[in-house]
């Protein structure tokens, strides 16, 4: 056989292995980024329910969140009217800043809350689980029935 005889029989040889193994590689390929994509897609969504797991959630009665108060109508009068600084037991105070139905509170624990007036010298959240209770120059709290803020003078 001559040169050109053996080479284009080798050429033939390595058409036909091409031709037979090209699909194949094609397929391996193909399968094996489908199993770094799937692998992908399930990190993924482990670390989103992990980070959906670890969330702290407060109940609402925890949160304790301080409104302005605004005044109501076109004068500055209907905003803090009376301003009364509270000294109670064990060291605490309570500084209420009282408007037209509502009374400002700043607590000596540093926490702020704005509360509705519901009855006369008394103060509660809706579901009335902080209640500010003043009569002339005493006043309380109560914090989901418990008493925190004691015998509070002015």
């Amino acid at each position: 056989m001559s040169d050109t005889g053996a080479e284009e029989e080798h050429g033939k040889v390595i058409g036909l292995l091409t031709n037979t193994f090209d699909p194949w590689l094609e397929s391996k390929r193909a399968s094996n980024t489908m199993i770094i994509v799937f692998v992908i897609v399930i990190a993924l969504l482990a670390l989103g329910v992990g980070l959906l797991t670890t969330r702290t959630i407060l109940p609402l009665d925890q949160l304790h969140i301080s409104l302005p108060s605004l005044p109501i109508g076109n004068s500055a009068a209907s905003s803090h009217q009376d301003s009364t600084l509270f000294t109670c037991a064990q060291g605490r105070s309570v500084d209420a800043a009282f408007s037209t139905g509502l009374v400002d509170l700043t607590l000596s624990d540093s926490r702020s809350l704005t509360l509705p007036e519901v009855s006369a010298g008394r103060y509660a959240n809706p579901d009335g689980s902080f209640v500010f209770d003043t009569t002339g120059a005493t006043a309380s709290i109560k914090e989901r029935g418990v008493e925190t803020y004691k015998n509070c003078q002015s």
